[in-house]
């Protein structure tokens, strides 16, 4: 895909290749673990408005070209509870080289702590065979909140490397980090909190708040 001058097109555009990608028959054969299609995403600014970028079909991948990640930046604004910027649901797809974040939209906070809340990156829980690498995800971090930078309350059982999230981030409120993260920096209250880290954790770091705090801190994670 080609990029152009106006964020709303190659936000268009950006949904569009996915689309095409999904439909691709490489090599003649169906799309498999070995058999993969990708969308590049060359460097940009891509504005989803109210829409979300749906990853839906196993083996289909989307990678930045440029490795600095904010070259890549992926944008749009919450259309409500249960919804994201980046929507995955299918399982075995990779991550790669992107900035993906949930404007403030200014309106009234719809935070409810729970998988519901908005965030740049949505994701269904437990997607084991996912790898996510050199990403940054970011959201409303400041109360009152509008959104998330990662979904809260579910399982993150995939592959997470070099990747950074904002407050409450990989697995947070009730939510498990479950699976290998290596590199990875987080805001506070993440990395399973209120919930377990049962993954294996490599040089991964996230906050504290020090007293007096509005929160009590970090209980559990790393």
């Amino acid at each position: 895909m080609e990029t152009t001058d106006n964020v709303v097109t190659n936000g268009t555009n950006l949904m569009a290749a996915y689309a095409t990608a999904k439909a691709l028959t490489p090599h003649g054969q169906a799309l498999g673990a070995d058999n993969r299609a990708v969308v590049l995403v060359p460097p940009g600014k891509y504005d989803l408005g109210t829409a979300q970028l749906e990853m839906d079909t196993e083996y289909v991948d989307v990678v930045g070209l440029s490795t600095a990640r904010e070259n890549q930046h992926i944008y749009g604004t919450s259309n409500g509870a249960g919804t994201g910027v980046l929507r995955q649901t299918a399982d075995d797809v990779k991550i790669e080289n992107l900035f993906v974040e949930l404007m403030d939209t200014g309106l009234s906070p719809i935070s409810n702590y729970d998988a519901k809340d908005p965030a740049a990156y949505f994701p269904d829980t437990a997607l084991g065979n996912t790898v996510v690498r050199n990403c940054l995800f970011e959201g409303d971090d400041s109360p009152p909140r509008y959104g998330f930078s990662m979904r809260l309350a579910i399982d993150y059982s995939g592959v997470y490397e070099d990747c950074t999230g904002g407050d409450d981030s990989f697995g947070s409120h009730g939510g498990t980090a479950s699976g290998t993260f290596n590199n990875c920096t987080a805001g506070v209250e993440s990395f399973g909190y209120d919930g377990p880290a049962s993954g294996t954790f490599t040089t991964c770091t996230c906050l504290l708040y020090t007293s007096p705090s509005p929160r009590d801190g970090v209980r559990g994670g790393v």
